[in-house]
């Protein structure tokens, strides 16, 4: 008989994957579009389609000609809902399992939701000299909104005295790396960014560095409108972010199978959580259970990329931390019942004596199952 604990896991199957929420960027299959005046429905509709695109997919998702054709000219058809917001634009959720099966089929790497936080250390030129950026200000509403437009995890520090005492105006303008690497290692984000904002004449200037993994990015960002040089500046750390982590495309012959181990699942909303951790690898089959064990679950799944690419995307939701494997138990060779029972034949002159020392028994390691990762849940 099930337990009450298996029977809650197995239900979880049968949900549908939007139960679980994206492990770091909110809203990511939702899209939301400003309208024009005389503009028509349709052509938002694809203007939706193709940001939604360039998340999944990357900025070259739309650079090959004929790609994504049928689906731009028929966009409501990978649309779950429709609706509209305060200021008269629109807004459009995406079915996940279309969008990921229209990017299988068009061989298009592709990164969902679960992507590295992004933490921001900017400051403003202003009257006065070059001041932080506060996560209350104007500039801060706009670069957010930005973020989530580009499906960027972005997040600001807390801009406390201990952020004060480890990093100052001049560590932000000079992109002191060591300095700004070392204060984000405080907070659960995987890349440094570092912004000054300066007003110019003809608009605003964005000089920006990026830290993502030991690798960098740097640029500088000229618009006339706040919201245009958010825009640009959060598409490049977009950009950097896929070119890092994407899962390549593979045929169903190229990809490998792969066992998770994850301890202390506790409940449906945790099964739930990591099936949408490992739906959103990019396979287009549902993960498959294959134990449970009191709080212990085993899946198997298919993933495209290598090992290394695979622990790295996993790494990125907090809730996953790694353990060991198991300690092997040691396998004792036991002797045959017939070379026990077989009695002991001198030879002529030899007498018995006593029985020789047995060598010590050997022990066979267990090694651990190819393919297989180990975690607990927190």
């Amino acid at each position: 008989m099930y337990s009450t604990r298996k029977l809650l896991l197995l239900l979880a199957l049968l949900l549908p994957a939007a139960v679980a929420q994206a492990a770091v960027v909110q809203g990511f299959y939702r899209v939301e579009l400003p309208v024009a005046e005389g503009q028509a429905r349709d052509e938002v509709m694809r203007e939706a389609l193709e940001v939604m695109l360039t998340r999944l997919g990357g900025a070259d998702a739309l650079s090959q000609r004929g790609r994504f054709d049928q689906a731009l000219a028929d966009p409501r058809s990978l649309m779950q809902r429709i609706g509209s917001v305060e200021d008269g634009g629109i807004e459009v959720e995406f079915e996940p399992a279309q969008l990921r099966e229209l990017m299988s089929a068009a061989r298009q790497s592709m990164l969902g939701p679960t992507r590295p936080g992004v933490m921001l250390w900017a400051v403003e030129q202003g009257a006065l000299g070059d001041e932080f950026l506060a996560s209350s200000s104007s500039w801060a509403d706009t670069l957010n909104q930005a973020a989530r437009h580009r499906a960027v995890a972005l997040s600001f520090p807390l801009s406390d005295l201990q952020d004060r005492a480890a990093v100052n105006e001049e560590a932000i303008v000079s992109a002191d790396q060591a300095t700004l690497v070392k204060a984000t290692e405080r907070y659960e984000a995987t890349a440094a960014l570092a912004l000054h904002i300066t007003e110019q004449s003809a608009g605003w200037k964005l000089d920006w560095n990026l830290w993502l993994d030991g690798e960098g990015g740097k640029g500088s960002i000229s618009a006339e409108t706040r919201e245009q040089a958010a825009d640009e500046l959060m598409l490049r750390v977009a950009n950097q972010v896929f070119s890092q982590y994407a899962v390549p495309a593979a045929s169903a012959d190229g990809l490998n199978n792969w066992v998770i181990v994850v301890d202390n699942v506790e409940g449906l909303d945790a099964f739930a959580g990591l099936q949408r951790i490992l739906q959103q690898l990019g396979s287009q089959v549902a993960p498959q259970l294959l134990a449970i064990n009191g709080s212990q679950v085993r899946l198997k799944f298919d993933f495209s990329g290598s090992e290394a690419q695979l622990e790295r995307l996993l790494a990125l939701d907090q809730r996953l931390i790694r353990s060991q494997p198991p300690a092997p138990e040691p396998v004792v060779a036991a002797a045959s019942p017939a070379a026990l029972d077989e009695p002991l034949v001198l030879e002529p002159g030899i007498t018995e004596g006593p029985a020789p020392e047995m060598p010590a028994p050997v022990e066979p390691v267990a090694e651990p199952a190819a393919n297989t990762l180990y975690f607990r849940w927190r």
